[in-house]
């Protein structure tokens, strides 16, 4: 897939339409041809050039961090969660309004919300896998992620708006991306951005990344039930979470956990 052969709007296109597929994350998953793991990088500027010119190229994207088996189904599981919240907010106030102004805003974020984490790329493994608590360092190197993301999907999405004067779903993507760890209360990161400051967009998201990490087992936990993980983000709403965003989660609640394997519903790491 050259430049030269195609325009970058042909191949994201080609890319949207892969995140489309009803086995997306599985492929994403599988194919071995473009792995992006952040020890093949001296540093990590490397990596975001890297993963930025095949964004912008619409080649398929492979987000195998750190060699995570259960990354596919994660981030399916994600999709499945993030629509049902979405679907639901469009049909109530306050955010009805503005979900059904916005024509495609679902399906770009339902899109968007696979690429949340992908500024892992630039935190080294035994951060991102360590199984006990992370030191202040460490920690502050994880929260690089969301800067990270940002800036390689903002890169990506202005190839896009150069060539047709709008956006593509990438700019959905790097406000989820960015914002996705920012608190209702105003003490998240990166920005400390409170309330109705945060994108409704990495609202929603965070709540369907929240869950489906409760869920899964973890180096350092094992899996939460599904009724003790959506107790957990109840009573967190009004202070990590969008008060009015959790109460669309608990309409759903017994939907989405339909994407964990078992009899409760216990599923692997993700």
């Amino acid at each position: 897939l050259s430049r030269e052969n195609k325009t970058t709007v042909e191949m994201l296109t080609k890319f949207k339409e892969k995140l489309e597929g009803d086995h997306f994350a599985e492929d994403l998953m599988n194919e071995a041809t473009w792995l992006v793991r952040f020890n093949e990088f001296e540093h990590s500027e490397h990596s975001i050039a890297f993963l930025t010119t095949y964004i912008n190229d619409g080649s398929e994207l492979i987000l195998r961090i750190h060699d995570d088996p259960e990354t596919g189904r994660h981030l399916k599981r994600i999709q499945r969660t993030v629509r049902l919240i979405a679907v639901e907010l469009a049909g109530r106030a306050p955010y009805r309004d503005y979900l059904l102004a916005r024509r495609d805003y679902i399906d770009d974020l339902v899109m968007a919300s696979v690429l949340h984490d992908v500024g892992k790329i630039v935190v080294p493994k035994e951060i991102v896998t360590k199984p006990g608590r992370l030191t202040a360092e460490e920690f502050g190197r994880m929260k690089s992620h969301t800067v990270a993301a940002g800036d390689i999907l903002l890169q990506s999405n202005a190839v896009y708006l150069r060539q047709t004067g709008k956006d593509s779903f990438l700019a959905l993507a790097a406000c989820v991306a960015r914002h996705h760890h920012e608190r209702w209360d105003g003490n998240g990161y990166p920005d400390r951005l409170a309330a109705e400051a945060i994108p409704l967009s990495a609202r929603i998201v965070s709540i369907a990344d929240v869950y489906d990490a409760l869920r899964s087992r973890r180096p350092y936990k094992e899996p939460w039930t599904h009724e003790a993980a959506v107790e957990e983000i109840r009573g967190l709403s009004g202070r990590q979470f969008d008060p009015v965003v959790v109460d669309a989660f608990l309409s759903v609640a017994d939907r989405a956990q339909a994407g964990f394997p078992g009899p409760d519903g216990a599923a692997g790491s993700g």
